[in-house]
């Protein structure tokens, strides 16, 4: 009865924690917890599939380096970003993860980003697709069709070719795709649906596409008050940004 109720347990955490997304709402309130004010920047790096936290991943940041620790957090000091208005490069480097790189875009001295999510190298003929997004709108939703297939929270699995990993409804994601294989014959498209509808895309919101050990784009939702967003096929084994709002898809 003990093990019964222990996995049972289990269960409810699991669940939990995939409605939720990769944060909770501590370690939201630690992210975010106005720490430019002091001085110091807390950046968080996790798995894209998994949630766990990435540690001793390298990030380089104008050319200097920090590491996370092994929550998957990155402490930045020693910088006035009490008014900062820039576009710092950073890269996120790790054994056996693609490399990510992209901008920390501060805004007043506020980080509009400060939450990513890598994915561990895969087979060269394998996607993956993650989107994440701020607070609002609370629930978005990842879509992927295929020939013969739509895989979303309505249909997670496709024949082992297609999974949706993670469903997040409540603000940041992630939400998560993976494709095994593409046939050259066929065409793939990805789009995002606003589902909870009770605020307009903002186009804070990013879509990771990743081809293997690679990042090949880092797309951002356009803003808009229609329902869905267009972000790109793949024709030929080759990703197509197309980021178009639309009424439907």
């Amino acid at each position: 009865m003990l093990r019964i109720i222990q996995l049972l347990l289990l269960c409810l955490v699991t669940i939990h924690s995939q409605a939720e997304g990769c944060w909770s709402q501590k370690e939201k309130s630690d992210i975010e917890g106005f720490n430019e004010l002091l001085g110091e920047v807390i950046l968080s790096l996790k798995d894209a599939v998994t949630c766990q936290p990435l540690s001793n991943a390298s990030v380089i940041i104008e050319g200097q380096t920090y590491y996370s620790d092994s929550f998957g957090d990155v402490e930045l000091e020693d910088k006035d970003f009490s008014a900062m208005d820039a576009r710092l490069k950073m890269k996120v480097s790790h054994p056996l993860y693609a490399n990510y790189q992209t901008r920390l875009r501060f805004e007043g001295g506020t980080l509009i980003q400060r939450r990513f999510l890598l994915s561990k190298k895969m087979d060269a003929g394998k996607w993956r697709f993650v989107l994440t997004w701020p607070k609002r709108p609370r629930d978005l939703d990842l879509h992927l069709e295929g020939p013969g297939f739509h895989i979303s929270y309505r249909d997670k699995k496709n024949s082992g070719n297609a999974k949706l990993d993670r469903d997040a409804r409540y603000g940041f994601g992630p939400e998560t795709i993976t494709l095994n294989k593409t046939r050259v014959d066929s065409n793939y498209r990805i789009y995002v649906h606003n589902y909870s509808g009770a605020f307009p895309m903002n186009g804070q919101a990013t879509l990771d596409v990743y081809q293997g050990n690679a990042l090949r784009h880092s797309l951002n939702l356009p803003s808009t008050r229609k329902p869905y967003a267009m972000m790109g096929e793949i024709i030929e084994h080759q990703f197509v940004p197309k980021v178009v709002e639309m009424k439907r898809p």
